[in-house]
């Protein structure tokens, strides 16, 4: 039985359940927060690649009417077309 003690102390070795319950919770909520920031990240990178696709849209629209000018753009009325297909597209996901 005295193996169960320290034998410098002679307090059993080990740890309580109230240390092994507290070290549970900070782990659960230090994962629980990692999960949290992991999706909120990859819902910014999302809105990113949306923004970036966007102002290449624009970026192409204003280099169309610098090439054309602005009247004949206006004339021919183009108001529509094709973007390159998104990332969920590609993936699809």
């Amino acid at each position: 039985m005295i193996d169960r003690y320290n034998l410098f102390t002679m307090r059993p070795s080990g740890f309580t359940l109230i240390e092994v319950l507290t070290a549970s919770v900070i782990l659960a909520i230090a994962v629980t927060t990692i999960c949290s920031l992991s999706a909120r990240s990859l819902s910014q990178t999302r809105r990113s690649l949306d923004l970036e696709q966007a102002w290449q849209m624009m970026d192409r629209q204003f280099t169309l009417i610098e090439q054309m000018g602005i009247k004949d753009f206006i004339e021919r009325g183009v108001s529509e077309g094709e973007i390159e297909a998104s990332i969920d597209e590609k993936t699809g996901q």
